[in-house]
């Protein structure tokens, strides 16, 4: 079964805009660290909040993080496989993780597959941090 015309127009748009997307926002001073198909990482050159260098960007959502602060959405996202026992899950894995920081309380909703997708952003964007310092360290 082919695709509708408009279909595969839409989605060559969607593949430029992304690209377009891409370039000017390194432009802009964001730098791609890591994506997957649930989101991205970019490292702001000049954040607004100079401990805050990520940006985590989930659907249309974009959160300023520290490199702690992504280690322990790292944390939470681990721990939401396990039982809740409030009065929404009753004993189950709980379809919400909660984080919160001095400046935002986030409430994201997942299921299994977007978890293992978030789990899989933090630990590529991590890594990807990790050999940037390694190879600086390296080359110094």
């Amino acid at each position: 079964m082919g695709l509708c015309p408009g279909a595969v127009y839409h989605q060559k748009k969607v593949r430029y805009e992304k690209i377009d997307s891409y370039y000017s926002s390194y432009i802009h001073g964001m730098i791609l660290i890591y994506s997957n198909i649930y989101g991205a990482a970019y490292h702001l050159e000049n954040s607004p909040n100079p401990n805050c260098k990520i940006q985590l960007v989930i659907d249309s959502i974009g959160i300023f993080m520290s490199r702690e602060d992504l280690q322990n959405l790292l944390g939470i996202v681990q721990k939401s496989h396990e039982p809740c026992f409030c009065e929404d899950c009753g004993g189950n894995a709980c379809n919400k993780i909660w984080c919160s920081n001095p400046l935002v309380d986030i409430c994201l909703k997942m299921n299994e597959r977007t978890l293992d997708l978030m789990e899989d952003l933090i630990r590529g964007t991590q890594f990807m941090l990790n050999l940037d310092d390694g190879i600086d360290q390296f080359c110094r």
